[in-house]
């Protein structure tokens, strides 16, 4: 397995850990928490579907040439685009679904991938309050 395919492996394993999380404090404020699980789950799942296409995308992309590489990860990007605004759709318009629990769900893996390479870099918070001489 190479260092790719760890790191969406991991990235996907902790995105589901941090929808359990998210699902267990929702479940507490929620005043419906099977509604709020189900949008969870359902933008959960588009999410990492999502990551994983574009993934795909960028590897198919970069043995373009760059012209027809820019058309196809073009269309692929508003193709993404189109199924997370029917998601967003569908969870608006389904009473058996949460508006917060879907957009949460979608989010989730950005937050993971913040939190993992972002927050886990101690030079950037040195960058962050470092003073700026001029």
């Amino acid at each position: 397995m190479n260092t790719v395919e760890k790191l969406v492996k991991d990235t996907i394993r902790n995105a589901i850990l941090l929808n359990g999380v998210f699902f267990i404090i929702g479940a507490f404020f929620s005043h419906n928490p099977m509604a709020y699980g189900i949008g969870l789950i359902f933008g959960a799942l588009i999410g990492v579907i999502n990551f994983v296409e574009l993934g795909r995308t960028l590897n198919r992309a970069v043995q373009m040439n760059p012209g027809k590489a820019q058309n196809y990860t073009s269309i692929k990007y508003f193709a993404r685009f189109l199924i997370t605004a029917i998601v967003l759709y569908t969870a608006v318009t389904a009473e058996y679904m949460s508006v917060i629990g879907t957009i949460i769900g979608l989010l989730s893996i950005k937050f993971v991938i913040l939190g993992t390479h972002l927050l886990s870099d101690k030079n950037y918070f040195k960058n962050i309050f470092k003073r700026k001489e001029e």
